[in-house]
């Protein structure tokens, strides 16, 4: 019985050592500065499937600076005024019941990230697979792996 109470606490305190990493990017302290990010992610879902999400959004500079320079690895990763493309091509601003624009994902999942100058408006038709031309380039070169 000691045993299995030891192994127990050595466990709680491994998963803390990782909860503690994981848990830094929301602890940090950031400037307010954000910029616009085109943003791509692979998330795992049930029976072993990968559900692909491509957003723009603002995210804070130093968090994108931390993820781009591989300073950040894993955490989570605020998106605001979040925008996605709907069934038609057409930008429009993600809404919930509960936030309006704000969505939150794992840094893990992140396949591609890229500055944006101009994000585009809602309520207009661009290509979700080719976001904005000012992108072409920079997702060939600029992606985070």
């Amino acid at each position: 019985m000691k045993y299995r109470i030891l192994i127990f606490i050595m466990a709680l305190l491994l998963n803390a050592c990782k909860l503690d990493s994981e848990v830094g990017t929301a602890t940090q302290r950031f400037s307010d500065e954000t910029i616009w990010v085109w943003i791509q992610l692979n998330v795992p879902e049930e029976q072993d499937s990968i559900e692909s999400y491509y957003y723009y959004a603002r995210i804070n500079k130093d968090l994108y600076t931390g993820i781009t320079t591989n300073k950040i690895e894993e955490g989570f990763i605020l998106l605001r005024d979040v925008r996605y493309w709907n069934t038609d091509d057409v930008i429009e601003i993600y809404d919930t019941d509960l936030e309006k624009g704000v969505v939150t994902f794992r840094v893990e999942h992140i396949v591609h990230m890229v500055e944006v100058k101009n994000p585009p408006e809602a309520g207009y038709t661009y290509d979700e697979n080719d976001p904005l031309p000012e992108l072409t380039d920079q997702l060939k070169s600029n992606s985070v792996e």
